[in-house]
C-alpha cells in the first residue's frame, strides 16, 4: 500500500482520490475550505456534468490536443461516468444538445456522491493548506512541502486547476509546481469568457442587464462567418455575456489572436422580412415596433436611425422600410477583447501532453507524479465537456497510482 497524496479538491482529484483509495492510503490536499467550489458553480448551479456522446465525438468538441485522451476515455468514458453517479443514487437526466445533469437540478448532489465515496474509502482532507512545492529526491517525488509542514508520500496526483476563476482556487499553482520539476506549459489563455465591446451604447450602459432570447449568434471575421450558435446574449455594463457568448468566445479569441477584426452579429430567429413588411399598415413607427423585442433594445434600435418616430409606416419610402426590417433581423457588435484569464470558466493550454503518458496520465519525466484536470493541455466546448475530461482524467490517474 502506497502513500499518495492528491492535490486539489475538485472533481478531478477527488475522482483520482477515490480511484487510489482503493489499494492505498490517500491524502487529499486543498487550499480551500470546502471541496469543489468550482463544481458547484457550474451549469448556474445545476453542473452540467457530462455530454452524452460517444468518445469520438465527443472529442470532436475538445480541442485538437485532446486527441491524448483517447487512450485514457478508452478506459473510462461517458457511459461509465453517468453509470458511476447512477450506481451512488444520483440519475442524470440528457438535455437539449446531450448535456446530462443530476436530476436533482443541484450540484451539490454531484459533489455529495464524491464525497461519499471518499468517505467509503477512508480518504484523508487536509483543507486550507497551500501546496508550495514538489520534494524531489533521486528523479521521485518523496514529499510535499506545504504551508503547514512536510508530508511524505509515494506517489502525487496534480489536480490544481487552471487560472480560471481563482477565487474558487485555481491560481496556476499546479503548473509552477511542474515547471520546477521540468515540465513545459503551452500558452495558457481563458476560454468560456465574456466578450468586451466598445460600442457607444455598450459604454452608456443603457444597454446593461438586457437578455435577448433565442437569438442565433454568429462570430463574423474577415467577412466570413466562423462560428454560429443560438441561444441568450446578455448585454453588460463592459460587453456580451450569456452561455452562448461563453460558448463563442474562443473562437473570437482565435480571431483575436490573429489580429482579425471580429464582429458578433445577433439575427432574430423569431421575425422575417415578409411579415415584418406585410406588417406597416398606417401606424406610427413608435407603436409599430414595440411588440418586436424588449423596449430597451427597439429603443435602441430607433435611436440608430434618422427616422421620425411619429411617422406612419405605409407613408415610408421602400428604402427606409427595408433598413428598418433588416436593422431588426440583424445587428453586430465589434469585438474587443475578452476578460482576462481570471474571470474565465476554463483555462485553455496547460502541460504538454507529449510530457505525460497517454495511458496512465504518469509524468514522464518524474515516474511517481501524475497530472489530471484542467492542469492537461486539453479543454472543451461549453456544454459538460470540461467536467468529463477531469473527471474521466482524475479517475485513470488515480488507477495507474
Amino acid at each position: 500500500m502506497k502513500k499518495v497524496i492528491v492535490v486539489g479538491a475538485g472533481p478531478a482529484g477527488l475522482m483520482a482520490a477515490i480511484e487510489a483509495s482503493k489499494k492505498h492510503e490517500v491524502l487529499v490536499i486543498d487550499k480551500n475550505a470546502m471541496c469543489g467550489r468550482k463544481l458547484l458553480i457550474t451549469g448556474n448551479g445545476r453542473c452540467n456534468v457530462t455530454n452524452n456522446r460517444p468518445t469520438n465525438d465527443f472529442l470532436k468538441h475538445c480541442s485538437p490536443s485532446s486527441k491524448f485522451l483517447y487512450s485514457a476515455f478508452s478506459q473510462f468514458d461517458v457511459n461509465h461516468l453517468i453509470e458511476f453517479f447512477e450506481m451512488q443514487h444520483c440519475p442524470l437526466v440528457e438535455e437539449h444538445d446531450h448535456r446530462m445533469y443530476p436530476m436533482s437540478q443541484q450540484s451539490q448532489s454531484i459533489l455529495n456522491v464524491l464525497l461519499k465515496a471518499c468517505e467509503k474509502n477512508k480518504v484523508n482532507f487536509l483543507m486550507e493548506t497551500t501546496v508550495e512545492r514538489l520534494v524531489i529526491k533521486n528523479d521521485k517525488v518523496v514529499a510535499v512541502l506545504c504551508d503547514k509542514g512536510h508530508f511524505e508520500c509515494d506517489h502525487v496526483i496534480l489536480a490544481t486547476g487552471g487560472m480560471s476563476y481563482p477565487l474558487t482556487g485555481s491560481s496556476g499553482d499546479g503548473h509552477a509546481m511542474l515547471q520546477m520539476i521540468g515540465h513545459s506549459v503551452t500558452e495558457l489563455y481563458g476560454v468560456e469568457v465574456p466578450l468586451i465591446c466598445h460600442d457607444e451604447v455598450i459604454q452608456t450602459k443603457k444597454l446593461q442587464g438586457l437578455t435577448l432570447k433565442d437569438v442565433k449568434l454568429e462570430v463574423i471575421s474577415n467577412k466570413k462567418v466562423i462560428k454560429q450558435t443560438h441561444g441568450d446574449v446578455l448585454f453588460t455594463h463592459f460587453g456580451l455575456s450569456g452561455p452562448s457568448i461563453l460558448y463563442l468566445s474562443e473562437w473570437v479569441q482565435r480571431e483575436l489572436k490573429k489580429n482579425h477584426e471580429v464582429l458578433i452579429s445577433i439575427r432574430s430567429t423569431q421575425l422575417n422580412e415578409q411579415e415584418l413588411l406585410e406588417s406597416m399598415g398606417p401606424v406610427v413607427l413608435a407603436k409599430w415596433i414595440k411588440p418586436f423585442g424588449p423596449k430597451r433594445w427597439t429603443d435602441y434600435l430607433l435611436s440608430e436611425t434618422t427616422l421620425d418616430k411619429q411617422q406612419l409606416m405605409n407613408q415610408l419610402p421602400k428604402k427606409d422600410r427595408l433598413s428598418l426590417v433588416n436593422l431588426l433581423l440583424k445587428k453586430t457588435f465589434m469585438v474587443h477583447d475578452t476578460l482576462s484569464i481570471d474571470r474565465a470558466f476554463v483555462t485553455a493550454g496547460g502541460i504538454k501532453t507529449s510530457e505525460i503518458d497517454p495511458m496512465t496520465l504518469k509524468s514522464k519525466l518524474v515516474e511517481n507524479v501524475s497530472i489530471c484536470g484542467e492542469l492537461l493541455d486539453c479543454h472543451g466546448e461549453l456544454g459538460g465537456y470540461n467536467i468529463t475530461i477531469a473527471m474521466v482524467s482524475g479517475h485513470v490517474s488515480g488507477k495507474h497510482v
